[in-house]
């Protein structure tokens, strides 16, 4: 009797859930769901039927391309090669100023600012006020770095901005007609390097690592210090120190040392621990180990995922881009300062390596695809 011919192109959501558990490689859900449409609804439907990180997918390299100034392309931490199957149109050909869950921020001439987010919500554009800035900077280099709260949609989102050569911080809500300035009423000035929201507050960090906590839905937003800045050490010179939260809900802080060259050599990580009464910070430890996770930095919003989730993924390790570009239309960095640092064996492998044709181009930035993004692409 002759084998019963299966329909596989008919399967139930329940079985293609456990195919789909099988692949931790994410660029292999969305080849599932190419093959045809009832496989491409179950694998955009996945993250809503099975337990994964509620961070969605690890981050992919947002990249120029070299034939249209208002393209780009998604570079895959997984693979190390160009999604073949993606490609953004309509993205402003100027610096990324903020990258978080999928969100793009962009500084027009007028030193407003717009948002788009092409993977969620194509289409719909937020645009926010001018900044009341200096103007001393180049206009694409006002905004030093732009994050949004987790979860933010065109009706409701929470966004800070660091600003005027990272002296100065601005937050600005759904609903609001202007910005809302942060006056540093501080002993010490703080050079601001990097942000993150973390338990309804604002945790900001500077190159000296100095830590400050800021509630920026208190009108006027208050702002407070947890750890004054590290001595001057001439035989440590870090370039930058960023701040994410871990998968576990911990707060760490990155420094980054780069060398003359440009280069980044080494990361000191600390894990930061609070008193859960007063909030104030009584450890910052450093460790040699992210106990699984990845840590994904840059002009991005600096976040982490539990490695082994992922097929491809380095745990432990800290993805890096660089961060420094000084790219107008005539110049740019010489090297492309991008990798991955291993924290337990303190050494640096590459990831993505620039091409030529885009030296002159906007740089490279981590973004947030959803997932119902590329398994509907």
């Amino acid at each position: 009797m002759a084998e019963e011919e299966r329909d596989w192109s008919s399967i139930n959501a329940d079985l293609g859930c456990v195919i789909l558990s099988k692949l931790t490689n994410f660029a292999d859900h969305v080849r599932l769901g190419a093959v045809c449409q009832n496989w491409r609804t179950i694998a955009a439907d996945y993250f809503d039927r099975v337990t994964l990180p509620s961070r969605g997918i690890i981050p992919m390299l947002l990249v120029p391309v070299t034939e249209c100034e208002t393209q780009r392309r998604l570079h895959s931490v997984s693979t190390g090669k160009l999604d073949p199957d993606v490609t953004l149109f309509d993205i402003p050909n100027k610096r990324c100023c903020g990258s978080s869950s999928g969100w793009l921020a962009f500084v027009e001439e007028d030193l407003s600012v717009t948002m788009i987010n092409p993977f969620k919500f194509k289409g719909i554009t937020i645009r926010l006020p001018v900044l009341d800035s200096s103007g001393l900077a180049r206009y694409e280099q006002t905004v030093i770095k732009l994050i949004t709260s987790p979860d933010s949609t065109p009706d409701n989102y929470n966004v800070v901005a660091i600003y005027d050569g990272m002296l100065h911080l601005a937050t600005i809500r759904s609903g609001d007609k202007d910005w809302t300035y942060i006056v540093q009423y501080l002993s010490t000035r703080v050079i601001f390097n990097d942000l993150v929201f973390h338990k309804g507050l604002v945790y900001a960090t500077d190159c000296k690592f100095m830590v400050v906590s800021i509630d920026v839905n208190a009108r006027p937003p208050q702002i407070r210090i947890l750890k004054g800045p590290e001595p001057f050490n001439l035989h440590e010179k870090w370039a930058s120190t960023y701040i994410a939260e871990s998968t576990s809900g911990d707060l760490y802080a990155f420094r980054r040392r780069r060398e003359f060259d440009h280069i980044t050599k080494i990361f000191k990580v600390l894990k930061l621990e609070f008193h859960p009464e007063s909030g104030d910070l009584i450890r910052h430890d450093e460790v040699s180990t992210l106990n699984g996770d990845a840590v994904f930095v840059g002009e991005n919003y600096s976040v982490s995922f539990e490695a082994s989730k992922f097929g491809g993924c380095v745990p432990n390790s800290i993805y890096f881009i660089d961060d420094c570009w000084i790219g107008d239309g005539r110049r740019s960095n010489e090297v492309e300062d991008s990798g991955i640092y291993n924290v337990g064996e303190k050494s640096v492998s590459r990831h993505y390596e620039r091409d030529e044709n885009h030296r002159f181009k906007p740089p490279a930035i981590w973004v947030q695809p959803s997932p119902s993004f590329l398994c509907r692409t």
